[in-house]
């Protein structure tokens, strides 16, 4: 704890940067209700508690939010720092009470672009979190950062160099001993590989999310509502990463939840064929041995739900809809069209489906006119490069199944 003048000292240095902004709740302007409840109720606390009281924390949060409703994001930044202020002279430099309030002023300070403020301040969020491993309140913070990484990639692959690129030096070749990779000390971080830079985005926020599940498992267990979402974020990085083993992994431990929390005897069966179709795209060069033991798993998985009194139906949405299942799953079948109430135009192709999930002998069978043939090309071509789920038959899986489908032309 702080002598009071220490305390109004560190509380005016680190404001600094936002002096004349974040005025004291005598100087506010009020001239919203809304603001005027906010402030009366800061000034009452000051007033009867003094000026750092813990009893200020919630209404200078809300004070900061109410800011940046109104886009006034300084105003909002100026609220947040006197919050986390009175939060450090009551708990400390390094309590995780401080970490929501980090979070809102990290994205303020990039509403206003400042970059290299908000990069400083998630170090030393992260440096928080570092110092509280096993406290089930760092997971939200590893998790979000994790999606700051996949949000700062989809950026930068869609052609924006953001300035975090720079920043984070993710240009710059490091191996896994390297992480957590600290830029600080690096000066050549303004050029490099861009394929560097893709792979070190994906495997920074594949390790964030990997410490998330790893503090939820050890604080709360396998009952954590929050394990399955992380897990599927860590199984499409491991898929656009090419990461067949951490993808794997992140299956059998869904499994695992599942089995520990009675989830649906459909649901956990289903679990297991996605497993299946992991190793299935991933397996495609590993030979015949490798595949049929793949093939093994879709069997035992319908013996399964068979086993389990699971309703036909359900079994054949499965394995053989009317529309083949394409791989993976998480992302969207790019042959799933309905027909919209202005679409005419439609596609009918026949193709076949190796037991191996490849496509053969792909053939359009008719059109209605004015297709363009644009479209018709992308649409045999996503069929020809495609990995489809493997459709059972009353012999088992045979090497070539027919399939017809009708594409409905919507744009």
């Amino acid at each position: 704890m702080f002598h009071a003048a220490a305390r109004v000292l560190l509380f005016g240095a680190v404001a600094a940067p936002y002096v004349g902004l974040a005025q004291s709740a005598s100087e506010l302007v009020v001239n919203d209700e809304r603001q005027r409840q906010i402030v009366d109720e800061i000034r009452q606390v000051q007033a009867e508690s003094g000026a750092f009281s813990d009893e200020l924390i919630a209404p200078l949060t809300a004070l900061g939010l109410f800011y940046r409703e109104g886009g006034e994001r300084i105003l909002a930044r100026g609220a947040i720092d006197q919050a986390r202020q009175v939060v450090r002279a009551n708990y400390g430099l390094h309590a995780l009470e401080e970490a929501p309030l980090m979070r809102q002023a990290i994205d303020d300070d990039e509403a206003i672009g400042q970059f290299t403020a908000a990069w400083k301040l998630e170090q030393q969020l992260l440096d928080i979190a570092a110092r509280h491993p096993d406290d089930e309140r760092t997971a939200p913070i590893l998790a979000e950062i994790g999606d700051r990484r996949t949000d700062l990639l989809r950026h930068y692959l869609s052609g924006e160099i953001p300035p975090q690129i720079v920043l984070g030096c993710y240009y710059r070749e490091r191996g896994l001993s390297d992480w957590p990779f600290n830029p600080i000390s690096e000066r050549q971080c303004n050029s490099g590989s861009r394929d560097t830079a893709i792979r070190a985005l994906r495997s920074e926020a594949r390790a964030y999310y990997l410490k998330a599940i790893g503090t939820l498992l050890r604080t709360e267990g396998r009952a954590s509502p929050e394990l399955e979402d992380l897990e599927m974020r860590v199984i499409k990085n491991s898929f656009d990463a090419s990461a067949y083993a951490v993808g794997r992994s992140s299956y059998r431990r869904l499994m695992s939840y599942q089995a520990a929390n009675a989830a649906r005897w459909l649901d956990r069966v289903t679990t297991a064929i996605e497993l299946a179709d992991w190793d299935l795209q991933f397996g495609q060069g590993a030979g015949t041995i490798f595949l049929d033991n793949v093939l093994r798993e879709y069997a035992e998985a319908r013996h399964l739900l068979e086993r389990g009194g699971v309703e036909q139906e359900s079994i054949d949405a499965l394995f053989t809809p009317d529309i083949p299942v394409m791989l993976p799953t998480f992302q969207p079948n790019p042959l799933a069209s309905k027909q919209a109430p202005e679409s005419t135009q439609h596609i009918d192709v026949a193709f076949r489906i190796t037991k191996y999930g490849r496509s053969q002998h792909v053939t359009v069978l008719d059109e209605t006119t004015n297709v363009p043939a644009a479209a018709e090309q992308k649409l045999l071509r996503t069929i020809k490069l495609g990995r489809f789920r493997p459709r059972p038959t009353a012999g088992g899986y045979e090497d070539s199944v027919p399939v017809v489908l009708r594409y409905w032309l919507n744009d």
